[in-house]
C-alpha cells in the first residue's frame, strides 16, 4: 500500500515538473541576442578589452619621456663640526696697488647654523627621442596582439553560446519526444485499466505499462533538469544572473552548410586572430632588435641646473646650461648577446607563423570534414526516425486488433524513441559542427 502511494506520489511530481516547464518562461531570447549580449557582458571578454586598454597606458607611459625630465631638490642641513680656513697673509696675491691679500694671516670659522640649498634641473634628452618612438612602437605592435587576443574572445565566446544554444534547443526537441511517449502510455495504461477490469488483460500488462509511463516521466524530468542546468550555464557566459528566465526559439533543423574548402581556408588565413597575432610577433621581436642595437648610440641630454643656497662663503645662486653626453663604449658583449638573442626571437616568431598557418589549414580541413560526417549522419538518423514512426503505427494499430502483443508495442515505441534521440544528437552534432567551422573561419 504504501509503495503504491509513493508511487502514485512521484507520478504526480513528475508530471507536475514536466508540466512546469511547458508555461511561460520568461521573454523569449534569439541567438542572436545572446551572442550580442554575451560579447558585451562577458567576463572573460571584458578582461580582454582591458588588457588594451593597459596596453595604451604603457603607451602613454613610453610617451612621457618625450618630454623634459624635472626635478627640484630642496637641502636643509646643519654642521655640528666647526670648520675653520685659514688664508695666510698675500695667499691670494700681492699687488703693487693693494698691498697683499690679504693684508695679514685671516681665519674664517664656519657657520653654525642651518645651510639651505634648492635647487632645479631640467634634462631634455636629444638622442633618447628617437629610443622613445622605438618603444612607443613596439608597445602599439603589443596592443594590436591584445586587440587580437580580444578578438579570439570573441569568437570563442560566440562558439560556446551557439553551442549552449542548440543543446537547450536539442533537450527541449528531446523533451517534446518524452512528452509524446507519456501521452502514449497513459492511453495505453487507463486502457489496460478498464481491459484488466473487465478480465480481458493480465494485470501484468497493466503494470509493465505503468513502469514505462514512470520511466517515460522520468526521463522527461532529467530533461527538464537539464535544460534548467544549460540556461543557467548560457546565463553565466552572456554575464547575467544565473536565475534569468528566458525562452530560446527556432527551429530544431540541420544546419545549411555552403562553403568550398579552398574559400574556407582562404578566410581562415586573413581572419584568424593567431595569424595575426603571429605576424605581429614577428613584428615586435623584429622592432626589440632595433631597440638594442640604437642602444649603441651615446646619450646625448640638453641640460639647465639652477641652484640657491645661503652659505656664508658661496655665491648665492648658481645657472648652468650645458649639454652632457655619456656612453657605454665597451660593454664585454652584453649588447651583442642581447641582439643575437632577439635574432634567435624573431626566427622562433617566423617558425611559430608557419606551424600558426599549418594548424589554421588543418583545423579548417577536419572542420569541414565533420561537417560533412554529421550532416551524413543526420541524413541516416532522419530515415531510422521516419522507419520508427512508422513501425509504431502500424504496431498499434495491430495492437489495437489484438495481432500484436504488448511487448511488441513497447519494442517499437523503444525504437523510435532511441531513433529520435539519434536524430537530435546528429542535429546538435552538425549545429556545433558548423559552430566550430565558423570558429576556424576567424567568424563570430
Amino acid at each position: 500500500m504504501i509503495q503504491g502511494v509513493a508511487s502514485i506520489v512521484l507520478a504526480v511530481s513528475l508530471t507536475l515538473s514536466v508540466g512546469a516547464f511547458a508555461q511561460d518562461d520568461g521573454p523569449v531570447l534569439t541567438l542572436e541576442e545572446a551572442i550580442t549580449i554575451a560579447l558585451i557582458d562577458n567576463p572573460s571578454v571584458d578582461n580582454a578589452s582591458l588588457d588594451i586598454d593597459k596596453s595604451g597606458t604603457d603607451i602613454d607611459v613610453a610617451r612621457a619621456d618625450y618630454f623634459p625630465q624635472l626635478n627640484a631638490t630642496v637641502k636643509s642641513t646643519r654642521n655640528f663640526i666647526t670648520q675653520s680656513y685659514t688664508y695666510q697673509q698675500g695667499s691670494l696675491g700681492n699687488f703693487p696697488a693693494t698691498g697683499p691679500i690679504p693684508a695679514e694671516t685671516t681665519e674664517i670659522n664656519s657657520s653654525s647654523g642651518w645651510a639651505n640649498t634648492v635647487g632645479l634641473t631640467v634634462t631634455q634628452s636629444l638622442t633618447g627621442i628617437y629610443a622613445v618612438t622605438l618603444q612607443v612602437e613596439a608597445l602599439s605592435i603589443q596592443e594590436r596582439i591584445a586587440a587580437e587576443q580580444l578578438r579570439l574572445e570573441l569568437q570563442d565566446t560566440a562558439q560556446q553560446v551557439k553551442q549552449l544554444y542548440y543543446q537547450i534547443l536539442a533537450s527541449e526537441s528531446a523533451l517534446k519526444d518524452s512528452q509524446s511517449s507519456i501521452a502514449l502510455y497513459e492511453s495505453l495504461v487507463g486502457q489496460l485499466g478498464n481491459e484488466v477490469a473487465q478480465k480481458t488483460a493480465l494485470e501484468y500488462q497493466l503494470l509493465d505499462s505503468q513502469a514505462e509511463l514512470a520511466q517515460s516521466r522520468m526521463q522527461a524530468l532529467e530533461q527538464v533538469n537539464d535544460i534548467a542546468t544549460q540556461k543557467e550555464q548560457l546565463n553565466n557566459l552572456m554575464g547575467r544572473d544565473t536565475q534569468e528566465p528566458f525562452r530560446v526559439t527556432g527551429a530544431f533543423v540541420p544546419p545549411v552548410v555552403d562553403v568550398d574548402g579552398e574559400t574556407a581556408r582562404a578566410v581562415a588565413l586573413a581572419q584568424r586572430p593567431e595569424m595575426r597575432q603571429a605576424e605581429l610577433n614577428i613584428a615586435l621581436a623584429e622592432k626589440q632588435i632595433a631597440i638594442e642595437e640604437y642602444d649603441y648610440v651615446p646619450d646625448i641630454d640638453l641640460m639647465l641646473d639652477y641652484s640657491h643656497n645661503n652659505y656664508d662663503l658661496l655665491p648665492n645662486e648658481s645657472l648652468y646650461v650645458g649639454v652632457v653626453l655619456s656612453w657605454e663604449f665597451y660593454d664585454w658583449g652584453r649588447r651583442s648577446s642581447t641582439i643575437a638573442g632577439d635574432r634567435i626571437s624573431v626566427r622562433q616568431a617566423m617558425n611559430d607563423l608557419a606551424s600558426t598557418r599549418a594548424s589554421v589549414i588543418a583545423d579548417v580541413n577536419s572542420s569541414l570534414r565533420d561537417i560533412e560526417n554529421a550532416l551524413a549522419a543526420v541524413a541516416a538518423a532522419r530515415m531510422s526516425q521516419k522507419a520508427g514512426q512508422e513501425k509504431l503505427r502500424v504496431t498499434q494499430n495491430r495492437y489495437n486488433e489484438q495481432v500484436a502483443l504488448l511487448s511488441d508495442l513497447f519494442d517499437a515505441e523503444h525504437d523510435l524513441f532511441d531513433a529520435n534521440n539519434n536524430y537530435i544528437d546528429a542535429v546538435l552534432d552538425a549545429h556545433e559542427a558548423q559552430a566550430a567551422l565558423s570558429s576556424a573561419m576567424g567568424e563570430q
